[in-house]
């Protein structure tokens, strides 16, 4: 044992290395604390950009939606559609696009409530939506916001005719009246008008949109689209609608077909007359998307899928900096400053939209 007590120079060298390890335990601990705060920032950032998508996208999925019973009558409300027959309005824009869409709104009995139009854009930096003139603020820090729209089938259009070429169709058991597309029944029979332009496919399923309805009194209550093949008259699939003002769809599923028709079929109940205001047949489903920044106007009925891309900033500073330009949709939009940045994105289907 040292009588003597501790020197100034053990001093010293315990002061230092007291310095030195607090140095050491208080940078970790400093680091710990930055790598936390850093990453309770990042999460809060995803978590608020993936809640405004979800939103987006649970909206979104019902552009176009239209139809609703009314006791045991379809209704096809025309005010969730556009003149061009689709159902959204596209704005591009930099940093942020824009997109209005419509849709029928239904109370939880299934009744008509309203028309439902909303438009999404960026204030800013807030994401924002306006739905029948109220406005609400998704989420903040958002510095881009772009759309993208996938196109289906566009290329796929066997038939289309407006107005209805008489001359084109071969009518058995009724005649055809003066004006474009009308049919009236000349006996107690069944009676079909059958289009000869034909058409090849493969396993798929066709979408005949169209508007057949009474000229005056209708001479059945039930009437049917019918798909035959080039070698036969017996139908290899069919669907029953009810002729009405409003227009209509029918889907019917076939394998391959060489040299297809569509014909419309009837049984005749009472005397009376039809007009088929037009008629347009194409395949629905061809797998891909053919993805556009902004559709054209004949291309906006067949838009079956909407891609939302925002580009989102974390409220607080981080240890992290990045300052390149990052691509988002069709735009560049610029980083600066020591944030943490996400790109977050997500493709909604949109089936309702087109249909008539």
């Amino acid at each position: 044992m040292n009588k003597k007590g501790t020197t100034l120079l053990e001093i010293i060298i315990y002061i230092s290395l007291f310095t030195i390890v607090s140095i050491f335990i208080g940078t970790q601990v400093n680091s710990l604390v930055k790598a936390f705060s850093g990453g309770t920032k990042m999460s809060t950032l995803q978590g608020t950009a993936r809640d405004a998508l979800a939103v987006m996208a649970r909206e979104i999925k019902n552009t176009g939606f239209k139809s609703y019973l009314a006791g045991t009558t379809l209704i096809i409300h025309p005010s969730a559609s556009f003149p061009d027959r689709s159902s959204f309005i596209a704005g591009e824009g930099n940093p942020g696009d824009t997109l209005t869409i419509v849709h029928v709104h239904l109370e939880q009995n299934g009744t008509f409530s309203d028309t439902v139009r909303t438009k999404y854009f960026l204030n800013g930096t807030d994401l924002c939506k306006t739905t029948n003139n109220a406005t609400t603020i998704l989420s903040n820090n958002i510095f881009g916001l772009q759309f993208q729209y996938g196109i289906l089938g566009a290329s796929d259009t066997f038939i289309q005719q407006e107005p209805i070429v008489n001359n084109t169709w071969s009518l058995t058991g009724g005649t055809w009246g003066g004006s474009p597309g009308v049919i009236t029944t000349t006996s107690n029979t069944n009676v079909s008008a059958e289009c000869q332009t034909t058409f090849s496919t493969t396993p798929c399923r066709l979408s005949i949109q169209f508007r057949v309805e009474p000229n005056g009194t209708s001479p059945s209550d039930t009437l049917y689209w019918k798909v035959v093949p080039g070698y036969s008259s017996n139908a290899v699939g069919s669907a029953g609608f009810k002729p009405s003002p409003l227009d209509n769809e029918v889907i019917i599923p076939v394998n391959a077909l060489n040299n297809g028709k569509i014909v419309l079929s009837f049984k005749k109940v009472r005397e009376g007359s039809l007009v088929i205001k037009h008629v347009m047949v194409r395949r629905i489903d061809r797998g891909a998307f053919s993805w556009t920044d902004l559709p054209s106007a004949a291309e906006k009925q067949f838009v079956k899928a909407i891609r939302i891309n925002i580009l989102s900033r974390s409220a607080g500073k981080t240890n992290t900096k990045d300052n390149t330009p990052v691509l988002i949709g069709n735009e560049t939009i610029p980083r600066d400053g020591p944030y943490s940045w996400r790109i977050n994105t997500v493709t909604v289907e949109i089936p309702n939209n087109g249909l008539f």
